[in-house]
């Protein structure tokens, strides 16, 4: 990779944006491959959900009396699909959140980091901006026209 005559840093520059479009390249195809992923997944879930909420229409009592099975205080009458889908949903987002209060410690550590980053890219800002101020620059050698 050829530098500019700016220096090391113009270098550094190239190096990291060839780096970031070669993960941006990479990201992208982890994209697609998630996308046909949940396709090859989600389309046979799909089907397989239609087909059990068809053969399952009838009706079922939902009793929320623990006491008294034979006269309950409460009692819902709801299709079994809809209590099946209920049950893996109410599944799905207790997992969720138990997994979502599990991953505190590394969403704090990437907060953290990414202010480290923030703050080092600022100092390397000011540290270019104090070598290459008018001030600190070396003299261009004249060539006297001799």
């Amino acid at each position: 990779m050829k530098c500019s005559g700016e220096g090391p840093a113009s270098c550094y520059d190239g190096v990291f944006r060839a780096k970031r479009l070669a993960l941006r390249q990479k990201a992208l195809k982890a994209v697609s491959m998630k996308k046909i992923l949940a396709v090859v997944i989600l389309v046979p879930i799909a089907i397989v959900a239609v087909a059990l909420s068809v053969a399952n229409r009838h009706d079922v009592a939902l009793s929320l009396d623990p006491f008294n099975a034979a006269d309950p205080a409460v009692a819902i009458a709801v299709p079994l699909y809809v209590l099946l889908f209920a049950a893996i949903a109410l599944g799905v987002v207790i997992g969720g959140v138990g997994t979502w209060i599990g991953q505190g410690r590394w969403r704090r550590q990437a907060r953290r980091l990414r202010h480290e980053a923030k703050d080092m890219r600022r100092e390397n800002e000011r540290y270019r901006a104090a070598t290459t101020s008018p001030a600190t620059a070396l003299p261009v050698p004249r060539r006297d026209a001799a």
